[in-house]
């Protein structure tokens, strides 16, 4: 294109140079002369047609240049237009959820170690119920160093709570700052339908020592009715709240009366059945103290004697 431009402005300047030497000839040559005569109609002529020529020479250049330059446009347009960009775009949309999905496997890696107490693991969600003064719960979460998927119930309220146990206010310190979820006035039998907690389900529920209470002696059979209610309505609840593959953890005592409570066939008339029984012993979740939780002693410990914890999958789960 550039060649064709400087041949082109290089005939014109020929050319203007060639009429401004024939004019300084002589300038006047023809004034004197009448129009018609032959020389001067040449004159103009040639005039003429070399102004013709000097435009279409100018205009053809101009043409190509524009040529040249949309030509060069729609190349640029080409190379950097809107669908090379759209395909920019969806490279990057491609490769997007793909950095996500890697931050996201980095997350799952940076997380910590799993801890054990027992049978029981940080990673699991686990429903506490019926703690006393929250020193089983408080256990776990120190053995874990978080509490976040734990979530820890009492019948009592929390004024009750602080009232009756001398070291519930330290535990619940503890649950708190470990980011535990504490709920007071939850009934064992109820809880499935409870405000907060039917919106979740667990991986472990546990209820250590269930007790109905000091009505009677506990050989007589109206406290092991009342044993048996309470037992059996917690287990009916427990198997609603439980995720696929989840277990109920129920500490007993094995000796006589407590043995015919039966807890194994009170698991079954609500569908749940016994797949271990573990003994189990206090040392073993260091800080914990069992209460008696009602009457006058309510604070004071028991001993355990012998005793296990009994858990229970429902039947679909069993492999």
């Amino acid at each position: 294109m550039g060649l064709i431009l400087s041949r082109t402005f290089r005939f014109i300047e020929r050319c203007l140079c060639r009429q401004h030497q024939d004019e300084k000839e002589d300038p006047y040559k023809h004034d004197n002369l009448p129009i018609s005569t032959p020389e001067l109609l040449q004159f103009f002529y040639d005039t003429h047609c070399s102004f013709k020529l000097h435009q279409n020479v100018i205009s053809t250049c101009v043409d190509i240049v524009e040529e040249n330059s949309q030509s060069q446009s729609s190349a640029s347009a080409h190379v950097f237009g809107v669908d090379n960009l759209e395909e920019t775009e969806d490279r990057d949309n491609v490769n997007q959820p793909k950095r996500r999905r890697r931050r996201g496997r980095r997350k799952r890696k940076n997380r910590g170690p799993e801890r054990w107490a027992r049978h029981y693991c940080n990673s699991q969600k686990i429903l506490l119920v019926g703690e006393g003064d929250f020193s089983f719960s408080a256990s776990l979460a120190v053995a874990f160093g978080s509490a976040t998927n734990m979530v820890a119930t009492s019948l009592d309220s929390r004024e009750m709570l602080l009232l009756k146990y001398s070291g519930a206010m330290e535990n619940l310190k503890k649950l708190e700052e470990l980011g535990c979820k504490i709920v007071h006035k939850v009934n064992a039998n109820t809880m499935s339908q409870h405000a907060l907690l039917k919106w979740y389900s667990f991986d472990r529920i546990v209820f250590n020592f269930p007790h109905a209470g000091f009505f009677h002696q506990e050989h007589e059979t109206p406290q092991i009715q009342l044993h048996k209610k309470l037992v059996k309505g917690f287990l009916r609840n427990a198997c609603k709240m439980l995720i696929e593959n989840g277990e109920v953890h129920i500490t007993h005592k094995t000796a006589h009366p407590f043995s015919t409570w039966n807890i194994e066939k009170l698991a079954k008339e609500v569908g749940l059945w016994l797949i271990n029984e573990v003994p189990f012993f206090k040392w073993e979740y260091p800080g914990y103290e069992n209460k008696r939780g009602h009457g006058i002693k309510c604070n004071e410990s028991f001993p355990v004697g012998e005793c296990s914890t009994f858990m229970f999958k429902k039947k679909s789960r069993l492999v």
